[in-house]
């Protein structure tokens, strides 16, 4: 017997930097410059609608995690071997 719940799909999606106005209006908390901190980020943004691109074909894939772009996988592959580590950096305010 199939109820809702077996026609379900869940996809997690760990994108990189969205270029949008977030990061422009966030409440600085704790003296964390939120701007500033996205600012010193070695990465390109990438453009809302090729996030959305990225987002609709791991759906479409049906893909349980949908991370993008490709140094963000790097990242989360790193973060998943060495998590106390790779905290320590992305928290770092150096």
């Amino acid at each position: 017997m199939s109820s809702w719940y077996d026609h379900v799909r869940v996809s997690v999606t760990i994108p990189g930097l969205i270029d949008t106005n977030i990061f422009n209006t966030a409440t600085n908390v704790g003296g964390h410059e939120y701007k500033a901190a996205v600012d010193k980020v070695p990465f390109r943004k990438i453009p809302a609608a090729e996030a959305v691109r990225h987002i609709l074909k791991g759906v479409e894939r049906n893909r349980e995690f949908i991370v993008f772009p490709r140094y963000n996988r790097v990242m989360v592959r790193l973060y998943r071997w060495f998590p106390t580590r790779v905290g320590r950096v992305i928290n770092s305010k150096g």
